[in-house]
């Protein structure tokens, strides 16, 4: 029986491959969603137990009184400001290099890249490490009451337990077998490309928790110091909470964006970012509702222009020429999305020494 060339109505085929195409879509944006759920959700666990530690800490000073717990507020602040804030920032200088790297199947590339940030931290910690070792100095030196900043002496101490606890997991879990090749002098090479990410988000983390930090320090130069640095820090406190989820979020997006530019696969990146802005809606409008009581339509003014400003960074941004920028950044230039280049070259040079293509 003979099968017509044209079909009698085409139309019926253009809808059916316009659904297909958006149940496709649909697949791949929950596909997406999983993948960062996965990388996400233990970010928060992780979260939810660093700053459990601090908030724990705040309700056992609450019971001791206002001094303690306006010391135990004012070292946090401290410790934030001199010492948390800059790590933090200069450490996520790395993770465009690294994501990008495991996306690009370099994981030398990715081990290198972590001593570096390491050795950078190591030597930021010196300079650090002076002003917690004179931190009661220091805060009676910015106006800072006797009694309060004899406490928090104590308080920013309390921080390097958690170093041990860190050296123990890395040590335990194994997890770094197939990126780690041993300590190696390269890592004293090549740091231009580490610096101009590691110093423009130092400033940024910087500019970011200072604000609120500062609002802190200032409490204590008003007349009832122990009462106000006491109340600002339970607050800073309970809206770090808050902060826990999008941050989380945001390191399991960007990771995502940096395993798809890697790999020369930059529609998968404009996926995953789309999707990462969209899961970012429904945890702001939680945290809204979280935390606002009252004059709300203001606060949700500032942050529905951090949404544009973001919408339209996304609408503007050349994800091919980023994939590009990515091959120049690891070095590695992909060939079809899940090869490179290196990969390509070991498979030419197996072909020639087969017998049977002789």
């Amino acid at each position: 029986m003979w099968t017509p060339l044209v079909t009698e109505n085409p139309t019926l085929n253009q809808k059916e491959v316009s659904q297909s195409k958006s149940r496709n879509q649909i697949s791949l944006a929950i596909a997406e969603a999983k993948c960062i759920a996965n990388i996400s959700l233990p970010m928060v666990l992780t979260g939810l137990i660093l700053y459990s530690r601090s908030m724990i800490s705040m309700l056992f000073l609450g019971r001791l009184g206002e001094l303690s717990l306006a010391g135990g507020a004012l070292a946090i602040v401290f410790a934030n400001i001199t010492g948390y804030s800059i790590l933090s920032g200069l450490a996520m200088g790395m993770e465009p290099i690294c994501g990008q790297a495991f996306g690009a199947r370099r994981f030398k590339l990715l081990g290198l890249t972590l001593q570096k940030a390491v050795l950078l931290l190591l030597l930021t910690s010196i300079p650090i490490s002076f002003l917690w070792c004179n931190v009661k100095k220091i805060l009676l030196f910015c106006g800072q009451e006797d009694d309060i900043a004899s406490v928090a002496l104590s308080g920013v101490w309390t921080n390097f337990n958690l170093v041990g606890s860190l050296i123990a997991y890395i040590l335990v879990s194994g997890a770094f077998k197939k990126t780690w090749s041993g300590i190696s002098l390269e890592c004293l090479k090549g740091w231009k490309s580490l610096l101009d990410l590691a110093v423009p988000s130092c400033i940024s983390v910087c500019l970011e928790w200072w604000c609120y930090e500062i609002m802190i320090l200032s409490c204590g130069l008003l007349l009832k110091p122990q009462a106000t640095v006491a109340s600002m820090g339970i607050l800073i406190q309970t809206t770090s909470l808050v902060y826990i989820f999008p941050s989380s979020l945001s390191f399991g997006v960007s990771t995502r964006i940096g395993n798809e530019l890697g790999a020369n696969s930059p529609k998968k990146a404009k996926a995953a970012a789309i999707v990462g802005i969209s899961s970012s809606f429904n945890l702001g409008f939680s945290a809204l509702c979280f935390t606002v009581m009252r004059l709300w339509l203001g606060l949700l003014a500032a942050q529905g222009s951090c949404v544009v400003t973001m919408m339209a960074a996304l609408a503007w941004t050349d994800w091919d020429h980023e994939a590009e920028r990515a091959k120049e950044l690891t070095g590695t230039i992909a060939v079809d999305g899940d090869r490179s280049i290196e990969d390509e070259e070991k498979l030419v040079d197996e072909k020639r020494c087969d017998p049977s293509n002789l």
